[in-house]
């Protein structure tokens, strides 16, 4: 998988606070009160922690692996490859958009 060069940068180093997921849409919610909406045809991994500082992100295909500075990794498989991720700031703003 190939570094998602426009979405690592805004996510390294951000800590995950909470994750929770209805139907197929999943949210992160970020130390920071950003919220990162993402759209999966499986449910998120019980491996997931809710409290890893992110350091890389990947993307391949319909996967998306986010990578810790713990060394620890989960892969989110995506509903489709395009528009399944988006991030709002802590005011609603939006950050990114895939």
């Amino acid at each position: 998988m190939r570094l998602n060069q426009k979405l690592t940068p805004i996510l390294s180093g951000r800590v995950i606070q909470a994750v929770s997921q209805k139907g197929e849409v999943a949210q992160i919610t970020f130390t920071d009160e950003s919220i990162m909406t993402v759209k999966l045809s499986k449910p998120i991994p019980d491996n997931l922690s809710r409290t890893a500082r992110l350091k890389v992100v990947r993307q391949g295909g319909t996967c998306l692996s986010l990578e810790f500075t713990d060394n620890s990794a989960v892969e989110l498989e995506l509903e489709e490859e395009g528009s399944c991720v988006m991030l709002r700031d802590a005011n609603g703003q939006m950050e990114y958009a895939d």
